[in-house]
């Protein structure tokens, strides 16, 4: 696999995930090869989520450890091509890198190799990039997943029906809105998008076809900006 750019034929090589698990249309996040910074990045309309850090000897400095005994990477820049590549180290075994529609970098027939889904803004773990703060956040997860409907919701929601938004717009939009305090996606295929205002009373179910709802574990405070 290139990732990086054909000086020659005008190309980018870059992998962009699906919009959802079930909707293959392109979807909001891409990894590709940033040449001033000699590094891979993901990047959700063109914010950078994650650095995969510049290769120090033959390896990128924020990949997991475990990494290390499966991948050999290289890169090349001359005047035709730059680009970032990597071998695995096993020649009888072959390796294919996904990137999922809700920021997961993995291989399918290994780990797990950057968790763009736990970077919000406000952590630099695993190569998190943090950005300004928008709103005070005190856990590095802080959403609390119920499956299950709020009662009365009718004025205390908002719905995005925009069909090209995905899991991962609904989260940063939730947090970057001081107004909401729950969201979840608004169709089944994972696309659209409902955020709630107010805690309202909240009804568990865990009957087929109940809602995911990922609310707030504290509201945060206005003190922090809006979007």
């Amino acid at each position: 696999m290139k990732l990086g750019i054909s000086h020659r034929n005008s190309l980018t090589w870059s992998l962009t995930s699906w919009l959802s698990d079930n909707y293959p249309d392109p979807g909001p996040f891409t990894l590709r090869c940033d040449p001033n910074g000699r590094q891979l990045i993901i990047q959700k309309e063109g914010v950078v989520y994650w650095e995969s850090g510049v290769l120090r000897g033959t390896y990128p400095s924020n990949l997991p450890d475990e990494t290390r005994s499966l991948y050999d990477f290289v890169t090349v820049s001359n005047e035709d091509e730059e680009y970032f590549s990597f071998i695995n180290k096993n020649k009888s075994k072959l390796s294919k890198w996904v990137l999922t529609p809700s920021g997961q970098l993995k291989d399918l027939e290994g780990p797990v190799i950057a968790r763009v889904d736990a970077c919000d803004g406000y952590n630099t773990n695993g190569g998190c990039k943090r950005w300004e703060c928008k709103r005070q956040i005190v856990s590095s997860d802080p959403f609390d997943v119920r499956s299950g409907y709020f009662v009365e919701d009718g004025d205390h929601s908002i719905n995005l029906s925009s069909p090209s938004l995905g899991f991962s717009d609904c989260r940063a939009t939730c947090l970057s809105n001081c107004s909401y305090v729950a969201f979840a996606t608004l169709y089944e295929n994972g696309t659209g998008c409902r955020f709630w205002t107010d805690m309202l009373m909240f009804l568990q179910s865990n009957s087929v076809g109940s809602t995911s709802v990922y609310m707030l574990s504290s509201k945060p405070s206005r003190k922090g900006k809006n979007k």
